[in-house]
């Protein structure tokens, strides 16, 4: 827990759903499924479930904290919280509260993260959704990267690509955990589309993006220069299959890329776990879908 926990900051109750969950699962006590249950009970509350902001079209997302100002922040690892629900309807689909669940997921899904899909030409979903003036004092000028040149619907703001104020990318790592999402989601509530969205996520990152740049090494017809870190000797060798930061966005909200920099070039292992993870999925679904096709024909 961080000292943002008495603000049920989304971390702290999306993160508590997994760690419950997973502890149950190795221990079987029925304490650690009562806080994983509690934990889902604070996530929820998070959830925007009404259009605000003078805008019809989005609902669903999520806010930081009760304060209910920012919506979350999807960088890696922070998206995985999303999957954390997902794994718990998975577990107890019979739960009381289990439609609750399966509707903010839905929702989510739905009403949020599909509308933003639909509105660029690559699929993709955004950094953050729901900005607003009012900033902390102490993170003023963090805050302030992201309203700068940010995206509208009605007076919703949003990004689909980090502050353009020198932060690294991450946008593969980001994409491919909401794909996990999607993969997931789509199996617990019988929507297969969800699959090809998914898809599109790590499309992005393996060359479908306007640089037609793979930013996974030795995969796709194009790669970018790797950054090299100029203190560390020997240097860091080239590694085939490594995921790097990926494609920046400007202060228009803009992409562009920085080839050879560690914003848009480094080997990145919060890019990585996650790109292998929903190859990982996606091969599973093909798979199963074969074998079923099999099955069939006998």
């Amino acid at each position: 827990q961080t000292k943002h926990f008495k603000d049920w900051w989304w971390i702290c109750s999306g993160s508590g759903i997994g760690a419950g969950l997973q502890l149950y699962k190795v221990t079987g006590e029925e304490k650690y499924k009562e806080y994983a249950l509690k934990m889902a009970e604070k996530f929820l509350s998070l959830q925007e479930t009404e259009y605000i902001d003078n805008q019809k079209e989005v609902s669903g997302f999520f806010y930081e904290s009760n304060a209910r100002e920012w919506g979350t922040n999807n960088s890696p690892w922070n998206h995985v919280v999303y999957i954390y629900l997902c794994d718990l309807l998975e577990a107890f689909p019979d739960d009381k509260d289990a439609i609750r669940w399966r509707k903010a997921i839905e929702m989510y899904c739905e009403d949020c993260l599909l509308v933003f899909a639909k509105r660029n030409a690559w699929g993709i979903v955004p950094q953050r959704v729901r900005m607003t003036s009012k900033l902390d004092p102490k993170e003023k000028n963090w805050y302030e990267g992201f309203l700068r040149g940010s995206r509208s619907i009605g007076k919703l703001r949003f990004r689909y690509f980090d502050k353009p104020t020198g932060g690294t990318s991450r946008v593969p790592g980001r994409l491919a955990l909401t794909g996990i999402m999607f993969c997931k989601a789509a199996k617990l509530l019988n929507r297969p589309e969800w699959f090809s969205l998914a898809q599109r996520q790590l499309d992005f990152a393996l060359g479908l993006n306007p640089f037609n740049l793979s930013f996974m090494n030795e995969i796709g017809y194009n790669n970018t220069t790797e950054y090299v870190y100029p203190y560390t000797q020997p240097r860091v060798p080239y590694i085939p299959g490594a995921v790097l930061s990926g494609v920046c966005g400007d202060v228009q909200d803009r992409p562009y890329l920085k080839p050879g920099s560690w914003q848009s070039a480094e080997y990145y292992h919060l890019n990585q776990i996650p790109v292998i993870w929903l190859i990982a999925e996606l091969k599973a679904r093909e798979k199963m879908i074969k074998d079923t096709v099999i099955q069939s024909n006998k």
